[in-house]
């Protein structure tokens, strides 16, 4: 057996043993508090919980997220559905017709959607025993175009920005 076909059969292995940990390695009651920032600092402050854990289907795990102190009244109970491990496809299931795609990717699973005008970054990464959790938002309309010309010789594409509204963050701990 060549050295290159060993290197990279156990690059393979050691890739999807990596990806088998996710969502098992998260499983648990993860619990802490949301900051929500904007432009003037700290605008509010809420407990959260994510709730990660396995259902009968194994390509089905419960993905609850709960905002403020009456937990029942707060959780929001998703699913998350497992699409294809080996390429770090999910699926976060709201279980009111909206899905949203979820990709992993080194470790964190990540999703962007817009909503009612407003688009949304969302990331979850697990980081030794913590869960980070992450939403960067703001309006989906852009603030500007620039480029689209010729400078140099060079084709410069279109780019547009977006502004960012707010930013909202927690650190969790099972």
């Amino acid at each position: 057996m060549s050295s290159l076909y060993l290197v990279g059969l156990l690059t393979l292995l050691f890739s999807t043993a990596g990806a088998q940990s996710f969502p098992q390695s998260w499983q648990g009651y993860w619990r802490g508090t949301l900051q929500i920032h904007n432009a003037k600092g700290i605008a509010q402050t809420v407990p959260m919980a994510v709730e990660i854990a396995p259902t009968a289907d194994s390509l089905r795990w419960t993905f609850a997220l709960i905002y403020g102190e009456d937990t029942a009244k707060g959780r929001r109970r998703y699913e998350l559905l497992i699409l294809d491990r080996a390429k770090g496809q999910y699926r976060l299931d709201e279980k009111n017709s909206i899905n949203i795609e979820a990709y992993l990717l080194d470790g964190r699973l990540l999703s962007e959607f817009t909503v009612q005008g407003t688009r949304l970054l969302s990331s979850y990464e697990r980081r030794g025993d913590e869960l980070i959790f992450e939403i960067v938002s703001g309006k989906d309309t852009a603030v500007s175009t620039t480029g689209g010309q010729k400078v140099g010789g060079e084709d410069i594409p279109s780019v547009q920005s977006f502004p960012i509204g707010t930013w909202h963050r927690a650190v969790l701990r099972r």
